[in-house]
Protein backbone atom coordinates (compact mmCIF):
# COMPACT_ATOMS: atom_id res chain seq x y z
CA UNK A 1 0.00 0.00 0.00
CA UNK A 2 1.14 3.42 -0.44
CA UNK A 3 1.60 5.99 2.56
CA UNK A 4 1.37 9.23 2.23
CA UNK A 5 3.43 11.91 4.27
CA UNK A 6 2.48 15.65 3.22
CA UNK A 7 3.24 18.83 4.80
CA UNK A 8 1.06 20.51 1.84
CA UNK A 9 3.25 24.01 1.54
CA UNK A 10 4.66 25.60 -1.55
CA UNK A 11 7.77 24.09 -1.22
CA UNK A 12 7.20 20.66 0.65
CA UNK A 13 5.71 17.22 -0.42
CA UNK A 14 6.72 14.24 -0.56
CA UNK A 15 5.65 10.49 -0.38
CA UNK A 16 6.82 7.11 1.07
CA UNK A 17 6.07 4.25 -0.56
CA UNK A 18 5.67 1.19 1.47
CA UNK A 19 5.73 -2.59 0.18
CA UNK A 20 6.97 -5.86 1.63
CA UNK A 21 10.15 -5.33 1.50
CA UNK A 22 10.03 -2.48 4.09
CA UNK A 23 9.45 1.25 4.14
CA UNK A 24 12.17 3.97 2.74
CA UNK A 25 11.45 7.07 4.27
CA UNK A 26 13.00 10.04 2.69
CA UNK A 27 15.79 10.53 4.97
CA UNK A 28 17.09 6.92 4.24
CA UNK A 29 16.64 8.03 0.65
CA UNK A 30 18.41 10.77 1.19
CA UNK A 31 21.27 8.47 2.78
CA UNK A 32 21.74 6.17 -0.15
CA UNK A 33 18.94 4.13 0.07
CA UNK A 34 17.22 3.11 -3.02
CA UNK A 35 14.31 3.77 -5.16
CA UNK A 36 13.29 -0.15 -5.03
CA UNK A 37 10.26 0.82 -3.06
CA UNK A 38 10.09 4.44 -2.85
CA UNK A 39 8.78 6.98 -6.04
CA UNK A 40 9.90 10.66 -6.32
CA UNK A 41 6.70 12.71 -7.47
CA UNK A 42 5.95 14.05 -10.87
CA UNK A 43 6.73 17.46 -11.69
CA UNK A 44 5.46 20.06 -13.74
CA UNK A 45 6.66 19.54 -17.86
CA UNK A 46 7.97 15.92 -17.23
CA UNK A 47 6.72 13.10 -19.14
CA UNK A 48 5.12 10.06 -18.09
CA UNK A 49 4.61 7.11 -19.57
CA UNK A 50 1.33 5.26 -18.71
CA UNK A 51 1.31 0.98 -18.07
CA UNK A 52 -0.76 1.19 -21.64
CA UNK A 53 2.08 2.99 -23.65
CA UNK A 54 1.21 6.40 -24.03
CA UNK A 55 2.66 9.47 -23.01
CA UNK A 56 1.73 12.65 -20.78
CA UNK A 57 2.82 15.73 -19.85
CA UNK A 58 2.72 16.65 -16.09
CA UNK A 59 0.65 19.87 -15.83
CA UNK A 60 0.59 20.27 -12.25
CA UNK A 61 1.05 18.29 -8.90
CA UNK A 62 0.46 18.10 -6.12
CA UNK A 63 -3.16 19.60 -6.96
CA UNK A 64 -4.58 19.12 -3.49
CA UNK A 65 -8.75 19.06 -2.91
CA UNK A 66 -10.37 21.49 -0.85
CA UNK A 67 -12.29 19.48 0.86
CA UNK A 68 -10.20 16.27 1.43
CA UNK A 69 -7.04 17.49 1.38
CA UNK A 70 -6.23 14.78 -1.02
CA UNK A 71 -3.42 15.31 -3.49
CA UNK A 72 -3.88 14.62 -7.03
CA UNK A 73 -1.95 15.10 -10.50
CA UNK A 74 -3.44 16.96 -13.68
CA UNK A 75 -1.57 15.67 -16.89
CA UNK A 76 -1.99 16.05 -20.50
CA UNK A 77 -2.52 13.51 -23.41
CA UNK A 78 0.29 13.75 -25.61
CA UNK A 79 -1.54 11.98 -28.34
CA UNK A 80 -4.91 11.91 -30.13
CA UNK A 81 -7.51 15.31 -28.42
CA UNK A 82 -4.94 15.74 -25.52
CA UNK A 83 -7.29 15.59 -23.25
CA UNK A 84 -5.97 16.80 -19.69
CA UNK A 85 -6.93 14.43 -16.79
CA UNK A 86 -6.45 14.48 -12.86
CA UNK A 87 -6.23 11.49 -11.03
CA UNK A 88 -5.27 11.32 -7.19
CA UNK A 89 -1.32 10.95 -6.75
CA UNK A 90 -1.75 7.83 -4.54
CA UNK A 91 -3.25 5.67 -7.73
CA UNK A 92 -0.98 7.75 -10.15
CA UNK A 93 2.11 6.30 -8.17
CA UNK A 94 0.65 3.06 -7.63
CA UNK A 95 2.06 -0.26 -8.80
CA UNK A 96 0.74 -1.98 -11.84
CA UNK A 97 -2.05 -4.56 -11.56
CA UNK A 98 -0.37 -7.54 -12.95
CA UNK A 99 -3.59 -10.10 -12.80
CA UNK A 100 -5.50 -7.55 -14.62
CA UNK A 101 -2.98 -6.40 -16.85
CA UNK A 102 -0.86 -9.66 -17.18
CA UNK A 103 0.64 -7.80 -20.60
CA UNK A 104 2.20 -4.43 -18.67
CA UNK A 105 5.71 -4.63 -18.65
CA UNK A 106 6.08 -1.48 -16.17
CA UNK A 107 6.62 -2.22 -12.53
CA UNK A 108 4.18 1.41 -11.93
CA UNK A 109 1.26 2.51 -13.39
CA UNK A 110 3.25 5.44 -14.73
CA UNK A 111 6.52 5.68 -14.88
CA UNK A 112 8.78 8.96 -15.73
CA UNK A 113 10.00 9.07 -19.29
CA UNK A 114 12.03 12.30 -19.61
Amino acid sequence: YILMNARLSTYSFWMTYRSDKGVLTREKYKAGGTMENTRVQPVHGEIWKHLKGNLYEILECPVVHTETREAYVVYRALYGDFGVFCRPLVMFMSPVDHEKYPEAQQTWRFEKYK
